[in-house]
């Protein structure tokens, strides 16, 4: 409200408050937000890496949110109902970091892009393999020599390992050792 008086060649006058309205624009959306934005090596695709949010000023505006094609790792992940998910298996020993280049468009058709980082984080690997460093033992040894080394392994190297003689399929001379 504004209060204006307007005064006469005589100097007679009225005051009078007046209302303006300022009609409201749409504002452009300003930043797109995850609310996690790290996911652990190995899980499934369709695994949900975080929920998304744009910032803008328009109270209640609704926004759609897609992945801008053609750009490097957007190909990694997938967007539904504002949800980035994983559309691949990740790998933190290969690769630890993704950028995606994601769009919120408003209700009135405004929008902004924005790169998010996702960091896949490590977790546990199972080993991959056993080796033995001597497939053969001459006859005639003493109980207890050393006949072979076992390594494993496995994508975790600084993982330790220890072994035990176990029962099931090829299990059948595990009393000789």
């Amino acid at each position: 409200e504004v209060l204006v008086k307007t005064v006469d060649a005589n100097g007679a006058f009225l005051e009078k408050t007046l209302t303006i309205n300022v009609n409201d624009v749409n504002d452009q959306p300003t930043e797109v937000q995850i609310d996690a934005s790290e996911i652990a090596e190995n899980l499934e695709e369709g695994a949900l890496v975080g929920k998304l949010n744009a910032v803008d000023e328009d109270q209640g505006d609704s926004h759609v949110f897609e992945l801008l094609e053609g750009e490097a790792d957007n190909n990694s992940f997938v967007l539904e109902s504002g949800e980035l998910k994983t559309a691949s298996l990740f790998n933190f020993e290969a690769r630890s970091e993704y950028s995606v280049l994601i769009r919120a468009t408003d209700a009135a058709g405004t929008s902004v892009d924005q790169e998010l980082t996702i960091s896949v984080t490590d977790a546990n690997d199972a080993p991959t393999d056993i080796t033995l460093s001597n497939q053969s033992v001459e006859p005639g040894l003493v109980i207890g020599s050393i006949i072979a080394e076992l390594s494993t392994t496995d994508e975790d190297a600084e993982d330790t390992y220890t072994y035990e003689l176990v029962s099931g399929d090829g299990s059948d001379d595990n009393d000789s050792f």
